[in-house]
C-alpha cells in the first residue's frame, strides 16, 4: 500500500508541476526544471530551493513575453489557443488552424469539475486567467488530474482501497477521452509555431501522459499492483 501511495503522491506532484506551467507567469526554477527533465524524465517533488544560474536571469522577461505570445495574444504569430475545444480541431496543413472555442467540450468538461467537487478558480491563477470562463483550459485539466490524484491519496491513507481506484479509474478515463485526445496536438502547434520554451515543456508533457496512462492501465491489469511495487 506504500508504494502504491507513494506512487500516487508522485503523480500528484507531476500533474501540480505541469499544470502551474499553464496557470501562472513562467518562472527561472521552472525553466531550470524543464532544462532536468529534458535530461532525467523526472519531474523534482518539492521546486524550492532549486538553484538558478545567474546567466539564466536573462531569460526571465523572454520566458514571460512567451508566455503571453503562446496564450494570451492572437496576433503575436505564437499563438496557440490553450483549449480543448480549439485544439481538437487543429489542423497543421496548409497553414496551422484552430476549431471552435466554448464548444460542446468545454460543457462536457465543466460537467466533470462539477460532478467531482473541483472547483478550477480556487486555484491559484495569472489574474487574466480569473476573467476566462473556459472549463477547458489545459492547466485546469491538469489541475483537474492534480485534485484527483489528492483525492486518490487521501482515500488510500484511509485505507479505502475501492474508493481509491474509483478516483484513479475517473483519472484513466478522463485521460483516455480528452488529454490524450488534444495534448499531442497542442505539442505540434507549439513546435510549429512557438519553437521555445512552451514547445519543449508541452512535448515534454506529452510524453509525460502517454507514460502515466500506460501506468495506469499496467496498474488496472495487474490487479490493483503499481508499477512500482
Amino acid at each position: 500500500m506504500q508504494d502504491a501511495m507513494n506512487w500516487t503522491r508522485d503523480r500528484f506532484h507531476s500533474y501540480a508541476f505541469f499544470s502551474s506551467l499553464l496557470l501562472e507567469e513562467p518562472t527561472l526554477e521552472k525553466w531550470l526544471t524543464i532544462q532536468e527533465l529534458s535530461n532525467s524524465g523526472e519531474v523534482p517533488e518539492d521546486q524550492k530551493g532549486i538553484k538558478v544560474p545567474e546567466e539564466a536571469q536573462a531569460t526571465l522577461e523572454r520566458l514571460r513575453q512567451d508566455y503571453y505570445d503562446c496564450f494570451f495574444v492572437p496576433m503575436s504569430g505564437k499563438y496557440v489557443p490553450p483549449y480543448e475545444s480549439a485544439l481538437r480541431g487543429y489542423q497543421q496543413k496548409p497553414k496551422p488552424s484552430f476549431g471552435k472555442l466554448n464548444t460542446s467540450l468545454t460543457v462536457q468538461i465543466k460537467q466533470h469539475y462539477e460532478l467531482t467537487g473541483f472547483d478550477p478558480y480556487g486555484l491559484e491563477l495569472f489574474s487574466p486567467l480569473k476573467n476566462i470562463p473556459l472549463a477547458d483550459h489545459v492547466g485546469f485539466e491538469l489541475a483537474y488530474m492534480t485534485y484527483l490524484c489528492r483525492q486518490e491519496h487521501e482515500a488510500r491513507k484511509e485505507a479505502r482501497q475501492d474508493k481509491a481506484e474509483r478516483w484513479l479509474e475517473i483519472q484513466k478515463e478522463f485521460m483516455a477521452d480528452h488529454l490524450l485526445m488534444w495534448i499531442p496536438g497542442m505539442a505540434a502547434a507549439l513546435r510549429t509555431l512557438e519553437k521555445g520554451f512552451y514547445a519543449q515543456a508541452i512535448r515534454i508533457l506529452e510524453i509525460w501522459l502517454h507514460d502515466d496512462d500506460q501506468d495506469m492501465k499496467n496498474y488496472f491489469s495487474r490487479g490493483g499492483v503499481c508499477v512500482e511495487c
